[in-house]
């Protein structure tokens, strides 16, 4: 507020906004970066992720955690985990690690009917529509991904 008084013109005036805004906007970006980097940790670590441990990890209140990662992402933490979760397992049948649902499901689902509901929730099939209609371009497409350096690990999931 000092540099705004200060300023004599204008232009002046505008230019102290300006800097303002842009360092404004610096931290966010900073701050957004440095989440969804852990964000992605949290999600990759664990078939099952918990909430609390990305609450725990990030340093912030469970709620503060909650407003950011619907800012950022648009869904709650509990969502992104349920969603990471039936899409790891679609990737695992989609790629033929896992033999039947119980390969796929892992630790992450209570039952075969828990693991058949989130996962036709998040890919708009069942496990065994999913494993006899996936086109040969989106095994392919898996595949490449894998294959790709650099990328973030929660790339090959979605």
């Amino acid at each position: 507020m000092d540099a705004l008084a200060c300023a004599s013109t204008n232009a002046g005036r505008a230019r102290v906004v300006t800097d303002f805004l842009q360092a404004r906007l610096a931290a966010n970006r900073h701050a957004a970066r440095w989440f969804t980097r852990l964000a992605d940790e949290w999600l990759t670590a664990s078939p099952n992720p918990q909430v609390d441990a990305l609450v725990a990890a990030s340093g912030m209140s469970s709620r503060s955690v909650e407003r950011l990662t619907n800012r950022l992402y648009g869904a709650s933490p509990k969502l992104l985990a349920r969603k990471y979760r039936a899409l790891s397992a679609a990737v695992r049948l989609g790629m033929g690690d896992a033999q039947g649902w119980s390969d796929a499901a892992r630790d992450a689902f209570y039952d075969q009917t828990h693991f058949i509901r989130e996962f036709s929730a998040f890919t708009g099939l069942t496990p065994a529509r999913f494993q006899a209609q996936l086109a040969p371009l989106t095994r392919a497409t898996m595949t490449q991904r894998r294959q790709l350096p650099g990328l973030p690990s929660l790339v090959g999931i979605a």
